[in-house]
Parts: structure tokens; sequence; C-alpha cells
């Protein structure tokens, strides 16, 4: 199993996968340390499944968490939902049909992030590298950026092919022409940024000139709006706007 998505939403998972196994998981891979992804890891701990992250997502998950740009506060997980088996260098799991690929991420979406690879099921899981159809979010926190988003991805698209299935943290399963358009959106933006910057802009400049404004209305819609993306940006950079 891959991540455990919401609290609420566990029992609904259980039965999916009961429906389909027959029992619980041998093993659980978060793909990083935001609530929405590992929320229900303690309930299929219960069931001896065996957690599996990045040290720096188990280092995340034990400490209260806050970031600013969402102004999200997160209390730390409870012990059982920390992941037991940590690495940070890539790790294979046998599980005899088919190998995993755990791939861990240089800092991108945050400081812990891993993706899955199943070479036989021409299968990638991105957790939140990719978001198809809503920007990402950049938790400067946890060392996000976008820049490094924008070479995680390059560094994942030699692995994959017109056929692979591409599997986004948040939005509809994507293939490799949805990654690779979601790319060039956050390069585009990333440019203009750093063009502003340059000029020397304040952060204010910045957000006014609206440098993700023409990809707004595809990718804005939801809770990471335009605006927020962009703060998101600079936070990443260290650029955030002075109070007054």
């Amino acid at each position: 199993m891959i991540d455990t998505g919401y609290g609420p939403r566990v029992p609904e998972i259980r039965s999916a996968i009961a429906g389909a196994l027959h029992q619980s998981p041998r093993w659980l891979i978060d793909t990083h340390w935001h609530f929405d992804h590992t929320d229900g890891n303690s309930t299929f701990a219960e069931d001896q499944t065996t957690v599996v992250g990045h040290a720096n997502c188990r280092a995340r998950m034990s400490q209260d968490q806050f970031v600013p740009t969402l102004e999200w506060g997160v209390r730390s997980s409870p012990r059982s939902a920390w992941p037991v088996l940590t690495f940070n260098a890539a790790v294979s799991i046998d599980l005899g049909s088919q190998t995993l690929e755990l791939i861990p991420q240089e800092s991108a979406h945050t400081d812990g992030d891993v993706v899955v690879w199943l070479p036989s099921a021409n299968v990638l899981v991105m957790g939140d590298l990719m978001t198809n159809g809503s920007y990402p979010v950049i938790d400067e926190s946890s060392c996000g950026s976008l820049h490094g988003m924008i070479q995680a991805i390059e560094r994942l698209l030699p692995f994959i092919n017109a056929e692979t299935a591409v599997v986004p943290g948040h939005g509809p399963i994507a293939n490799r022409d949805d990654l690779v358009n979601f790319h060039d959106t956050l390069r585009t933006i990333e440019g203009r940024v750093q063009r502003l910057i340059a000029a020397d802009s304040s952060v204010a400049e910045i957000l006014a000139a609206a440098p993700s404004a023409e990809f707004d209305p595809v990718w804005g819609r939801g809770y990471v709006t335009g605006t927020v993306f962009v703060r998101m940006i600079l936070a990443g950079l260290g650029l955030t706007e002075k109070p007054g």
C-alpha cells in the first residue's frame, strides 16, 4: 500500500483492500510526511502492516510542524504511525510477482519525498511531486522548493514511456504527456519569477505581476490559488512579505 490518506477515509480504504486481497497489506510506503497522506498509518500498523518511509518523513512525523504559507499547524503523529523502516537511498522490495523500487528525492515537495516505481507494471507513483489539475503544495518548512520539484520530475521522466500510468498525489491518474505538461508549467512560472527577482522586484511587486496568471484558470482553482502558489515559490527561496 502507498500512503493512507485522511483518517476518516480509512474504513473505506480498508474495505477496498480486503475485497481485493482478503488480507491486510504487508507493507505501507509513505511518500512524505503530510497528514493527508499518513493520517491512517496507525490503523494499518495495528493490523501488523510494516510502515516504510524516508528518514526525514519519520523525523517530521515525530515532531510538531508548522507550514507558514498555508498556516498549517500539525501536531506530531502518534508513534505507531511513524515509519519503522527508514532509508535515504534507493531501496527495493521484492514481492515475488514484482519488485517495488523506492526512490528518495532531493528536497522538492518536502525533504522526505519518495517515489515508487513498479517497472513490471509500468506504474510510477509520484506522491505530491505531481498534482494533476492543481498547483502543488511547496512546503517551505520542510525545505521544499519549486526548483527541487522541477529537478525531481526531470530525473523521473527517463523512467517512463507513453504507456506508463503516472499516479499523482492528487487528481486523476496521469500519463507521460500529463507529467511533461505539469513540468513545463512549473518551469515557465519559475522562469518568470526568476526574471522578476533578477530585476530586484520586491515580494509585493512579484505577487502583483502575477507570474502564474496564464495558468491559474486550470491549475489555480483549488485552495492553492495562483497567488498562494507564487507565495510558496518565494518562501522556498527564503523570500516573504514584510509585515506592514
